[in-house]
């Protein structure tokens, strides 16, 4: 459906995970645009009006923090663009601190893209359909046995 893709902007200094979150968000219908560090992703934002902006916190030229920091600084249409901090950061002391300082929501790597999904949709309030019909999601292996026997009861 032309139209109907969110942008996101996901802003990740990680060429490997920026590629993996490109790919996996691709298939599930949204168009993902990446900035290598702070500044151009702050940029980015500014210049891109992205739907959604997905953040690492430790980045070089200006951390996930301080471009939250300074976006909840400027005027609208800025502010209410939806900000998920995407981090490998576990501690719920880092957790409270983004979400006061605004951060709309915190996601641990490595990323459950299911989950990221239904968050983004959530906040975008739009359910993108995937462009390709036959894509399943990816399920970890450890998995497969619980998964596979949940289908059969």
């Amino acid at each position: 459906m032309p139209g109907t893709r969110k942008k996101i902007l996901y802003i990740e200094d990680d060429r490997t995970t920026a590629e993996l979150v490109v790919l996996e968000l691709g298939k599930r219908g949204f168009e993902v645009t990446v900035s290598h560090d702070g500044r151009e992703g702050f940029g980015a934002i500014l210049e891109g009006s992205p739907d959604l902006v997905l953040c690492d916190i430790s980045l070089p030229t200006m951390s996930g923090y301080e471009i939250l920091e300074n976006l909840k600084g400027l005027s609208p249409p800025y502010v209410p663009v939806p900000f998920i901090l995407v981090t490998a950061m576990v501690s719920r002391q880092n957790e409270r601190s983004a979400r006061d300082m605004g951060a709309d929501d915190y996601i641990i790597k490595p990323i459950d893209f299911d989950m990221l999904e239904a968050t983004i949709e959530r906040l975008t309030g739009c359910h993108c359909p995937a462009e390709i019909s036959s894509f399943e999601p990816s399920r970890d292996p450890s998995m497969s046995e619980t998964a596979d026997a949940e289908t059969k009861t």
